[in-house]
């Protein structure tokens, strides 16, 4: 870095250093080749998407519209031509063209998560009115591709507002455990208005609340989920709620006690 050449930077909130690395090292890249567009599973990542840990980002994926790129940690890609916009300054492939390229390595439950992460309202207010069936409409255009049948069974299954990755994982562990699927940000009406539980038994009237560590250690947070799990109660309903570190059987089994109550 030259202390005479600096710019400020609009970056997205959850970056953290391997990111801030990353962003480099393309940047870097894409000084001595503009063509050199970032995509695949590493395009993924950059962009927030929930992709597995297990991924990795080395070597990084380019698609370059000239010839290959040699140099090294770099992984290049041919394809006759990539839609590509820009994010943070640099150069990336096409949010649909990245789901294209990432369905073949992805398993349809980590697709589920990272389709749902594009249509919840946590990733961002842009995608307030991105749903499965319109990601599927720009994606599907009636050309196969690798992994096309998987991810279309992804965006069946996929649903709107999910409130985080976690409560993506939940709902799948469920359903993989053979209860009936819950449904995602149903209305309650309690004695503090109108409530959404992450996900909802309506008939049972039981609501599971999933609480990340932030939930524990805000003390707002505390406060305002105590509340909600209360106004859930007043208003009839059983309300469990779900820690990270809550076992799958746990959650099942206070789950199927609920729902025979």
């Amino acid at each position: 870095m030259h202390p005479d050449r600096t710019e400020i930077l609009r970056v997205p909130s959850w970056a953290d250093d391997e990111w801030f690395a990353l962003r480099t090292k393309i940047a870097a890249l894409q000084v001595r080749r503009p063509d050199a567009v970032l995509s695949h599973v590493v395009a993924a990542r950059f962009l927030g998407w929930p992709v597995p840990p297990s991924s990795s980002i080395h070597p990084i994926d380019v698609t370059p519209s000239r010839s290959n790129v040699s140099t090294a940690g770099f992984r290049a890609h041919r394809v006759k031509e990539l839609p590509h916009t820009t994010e943070w300054g640099i150069a990336v492939a096409e949010p649909s063209e990245v789901l294209r390229q990432i369905s073949p390595v992805f398993s349809e439950n980590e697709l589920i998560a990272v389709i749902e992460a594009l249509c919840g309202p946590w990733s961002g207010p842009a995608d307030d009115d991105l749903t499965p069936g319109r990601i599927q409409e720009v994606v599907d255009n009636g050309r196969m591709f690798p992994g096309s049948r998987r991810l279309r069974k992804a965006l069946e299954r996929a649903r709107s507002g999910v409130g985080s990755p976690r409560e993506t994982w939940l709902r799948l562990e469920l359903v993989a455990c053979c209860l009936p699927e819950p449904v995602v940000g149903h209305a309650v009406m309690t004695p503090i208005g109108e409530l959404h539980p992450d996900l909802a038994y309506v008939d049972a009237k039981v609501a599971l609340e999933y609480e990340g560590d932030h939930h524990r250690s805000d003390d707002w947070q505390f406060s305002h989920d105590l509340e909600r799990s209360t106004a859930f109660q007043a208003a009839g309903w059983i309300c469990i709620r779900v820690g990270k570190k809550m076992s799958t059987s746990r959650i099942v089994a206070l789950l199927a006690a609920a729902l025979d109550r």
